[in-house]
C-alpha cells in the first residue's frame, strides 16, 4: 500500500513538471506552476461550504487569492528573476472588494440599466 501511494505520488509529480513545463511562454509556467496551491484552497471551499458563513467564504476566498499570487511571485522570483512582469500586483480584486462591502451591509446601491422598450402592438381593431 505504501509503495502504492509512493508511486502514484511520483507520477502526480512528474505529470505536474510536465505540465509545467510544456508551455513555451513563461507566464503561463508560472500560473500553472501554482496549480496545486489553487487546486487545494479550491478543494478546501468546497469542502467547508455548507459549514461557513458567508463572510467566513468570502475570507477564504481572500485568502486563497493572495497564496495563489504568493506562490505565482515565489515562482517568478525563483526562476525569472525579480521582474513584475506575468504576476498580477498584491491588490484585492474589485469583485472580492465588492463582495466584502456587500457582506458587510454597506453596499450601495447600483444602478439598474434601462432596457428599452419597443412598442407593443395593440391587438383591438384588428
Amino acid at each position: 500500500m505504501k509503495q502504492a501511494i509512493g508511486g502514484a505520488a511520483a507520477v502526480i509529480g512528474i505529470a505536474w513538471m510536465l505540465f509545467v513545463f510544456s508551455s513555451p511562454n513563461p507566464c503561463d509556467r508560472i500560473e500553472r506552476g501554482a496549480a496545486p496551491v489553487r487546486i487545494t484552497m479550491d478543494t478546501a471551499r468546497w469542502a467547508a461550504k455548507n459549514w461557513l458563513s458567508t463572510e467566513a467564504r468570502i475570507d477564504m476566498i481572500r485568502w486563497s487569492i493572495n497564496a495563489d499570487q504568493a506562490t505565482q511571485r515565489f515562482i517568478q522570483h525563483q526562476f525569472y528573476g525579480s521582474e513584475g512582469r506575468c504576476v498580477a500586483p498584491r491588490e484585492v480584486p474589485a469583485a472580492a472588494a465588492a463582495a466584502e462591502t456587500a457582506a458587510s451591509g454597506a453596499a450601495q446601491a447600483l444602478p439598474t440599466p434601462k432596457l428599452q422598450s419597443e412598442p407593443k402592438e395593440s391587438k383591438r381593431g384588428s
